[in-house]
């Protein structure tokens, strides 16, 4: 199971996932993160089934182009993998007339998050090829998403800097983790898209990021009850 969370800042994207993948009994970790460009990752959660044909469809289209005008053939991409993937279930031929069925055979959804002259561009793909442009507020998919959301829906109206987005992002993942009812687990990649390309947060830069966050708390919460006086 996955939990990944996206986090649009002022200054660009934060985009973090857990690592654990299970199958069967058997759990190792993985990249859930995966470069679609030099400004635009994806993610994906559901079953292998899908979402390894899936990248290898990503995988295969043109990184040079502006997300906004891939909509239609990242959902192609999709819908293509995922008819192929249900032409060879034989199981599929009992569920013709229950398409919910059909396609929770082998569920799948995924993100796309790009930073492109200054401005953030998330969207969402369902495994049917529909998809939602999410506009200026964090989101979540995996088996965690609503358990993320509840924790990011305080953050709806907030602008932070990538800086302090980066501490919620990990502090939700860690928060979903700690619960052990997601399937999620460590370790946690947190990795930043603005201006100068992607990169990757390490554990030294995100305790830096946190000092400085919850300095700002208390000073929030010290003017707060100065102002209450």
């Amino acid at each position: 199971m996955t939990l990944i969370v996206v986090f649009p800042a002022n200054d660009g994207i934060i985009v973090g996932s857990d690592t654990q993948i299970t199958q069967g009994y058997t759990r190792y970790t993985d990249i859930k993160i995966h470069n679609f460009s030099d400004n635009c990752v994806w993610a994906g959660a559901g079953s292998d089934t899908i979402l390894q044909p899936v990248k290898d469809a990503f995988d295969e289209m043109p990184n040079d182009i502006p997300l906004d005008e891939l909509h239609p053939d990242i959902s192609k991409s999709i819908t293509d993998s995922m008819t192929k993937v249900l032409n060879l279930d034989m199981r599929s031929r009992w569920y013709q007339d229950d398409i919910d069925s059909l396609l929770k055979l082998h569920e799948g959804e995924f993100v796309f998050a790009q930073y492109k002259d200054d401005k953030s561009h998330i969207v969402h793909f369902l495994n049917n090829g529909s998809f939602e442009v999410i506009k200026n507020r964090p989101y979540a998919i995996g088996s965690g998403a609503v358990f993320a959301f509840a924790l990011l829906s305080k953050y709806h109206n907030e602008s932070l800097d990538s800086d302090m987005a980066s501490v919620v992002v990990y502090d939700v993942l860690e928060e979903a983790i700690s619960v052990g009812a997601y399937g999620v687990g460590f370790p946690i990649d947190v990795c930043k898209i603005d201006k100068n390309g992607i990169s990757e947060l390490d554990k030294p830069t995100l305790a830096s990021n946190a000092l400085i966050l919850r300095e700002k708390e208390k000073e929030l919460v010290k003017n707060k009850i100065w102002n209450s006086t």
